[in-house]
């Protein structure tokens, strides 16, 4: 008879997260807009992927959730924690090597109209890398278009 228990206790522990292999918690926004100024390379692209990740996946789950649904309410407190830590992080790595494209990205994702001449400063500046520049551009495009 107590194998049944022991069988569902076994089936339910099987749909859960997994757990990291170190045991670390997963970074917050902050800490990851922290790393994205600091650091070495690997740590601040790594930053820059994950902040980038966050922002399009709040922004999409924002344009297609109901507006008063929990999923938009998470959505807009993530991108509330992205424009608090990550905007300005962003703005001053727009030249890094490292950060440009994924600060390039996020910028447009999160739409900031502030942030539009900064964009415009790192397309002028010769030091912004050039894989960079089309993200840039399509930021700028994006920023022109809000009003």
């Amino acid at each position: 008879m107590a194998l049944f228990p022991l069988l569902g206790a076994l089936l339910h522990s099987q749909n859960m997260a997994p757990v990291p292999s170190d045991g670390d918690p997963p970074k917050t926004v902050q800490i990851l807009s922290m790393d994205l100024s600091a650091g070495n390379y690997g740590e601040r692209r790594f930053a820059g992927r994950e902040l980038r990740r966050a922002a399009r996946v709040s922004s999409r789950r924002l344009e297609r959730a109901a507006p008063d649904s929990l999923e938009a309410l998470e959505a807009r407190k993530t991108l509330g924690e992205l424009s608090r830590y990550a905007l300005p992080a962003c703005m001053t790595q727009l030249t890094e090597p490292a950060t440009a494209l994924f600060c390039a990205q996020i910028l447009g994702e999160l739409g900031e109209p502030s942030a539009l001449p900064t964009v415009q400063a790192a397309l002028d500046s010769p030091d912004t890398p050039r894989r960079a520049r089309r993200a840039l551009r399509q930021t700028q495009a994006t920023l022109q278009e809000k009003p």
